[in-house]
């Protein structure tokens, strides 16, 4: 796909996830993981899209689930920060191919590092924008066991200063 159409991929039991997707030539592909109720059109991934078509970087930029193109038919939702956590790695694993960079604003930066750590040998690399620090202890309570252990093994979670873990993070997958 090289239109820059939007698109839905569908999934048992959870709303269709919609998306943007562009080929490119040139690896590492870039995915673009947007911040807390952002959508896909924002300035931000659509600026991000044309930098990697002009460079030739495959690219994709989604809506998470229950945001934008990514509602149920009924129009209920549930917003729920593991299930976005699961919304990248769908994308990661059914819209890409080979190394990607992630580029992650805001929340989407913690959404990026915790993706790392679930499939360090398809990261080529992090970008984040505004990374919400404040993110991870608001959300931590909602991430399944097996992600929790991950992330304790690779953070001290005594120390408090989030900024700690964002660089060791970012030494343990870069």
């Amino acid at each position: 796909m090289s239109a820059g159409q939007a698109v839905r991929l569908s999934r048992a039991l959870l709303p269709p996830l919609g998306y943007v997707k562009r080929d490119g030539t040139k690896l590492p592909g870039i995915v673009y993981i947007g911040g807390f109720m952002s959508n896909m059109t924002g300035v931000k991934a659509t600026a991000m899209e044309q930098l990697a078509v002009e460079r030739g970087h495959a690219f994709v930029r989604f809506d998470y689930t229950d945001l934008g193109q990514s509602v149920s038919d009924d129009g209920k939702k549930t917003y729920s920060f593991e299930q976005w956590r699961l919304d990248v790695l769908t994308v990661l694993d059914e819209l890409t191919d080979g190394p990607q960079i992630l580029v992650g604003s805001s929340m989407g930066g913690w959404l990026s590092l915790l993706t790392a750590l679930e499939r360090p040998d398809r990261i080529a690399g992090i970008i984040t924008i505004s990374v919400a620090c404040g993110f991870f202890p608001r959300f931590a309570s909602s991430l399944s066991a097996d992600v929790s252990k991950i992330f304790e093994q690779r953070c001290d979670l005594s120390v408090r200063n989030e900024i700690h873990c964002f660089l060791y993070y970012s030494s343990v997958c870069g």
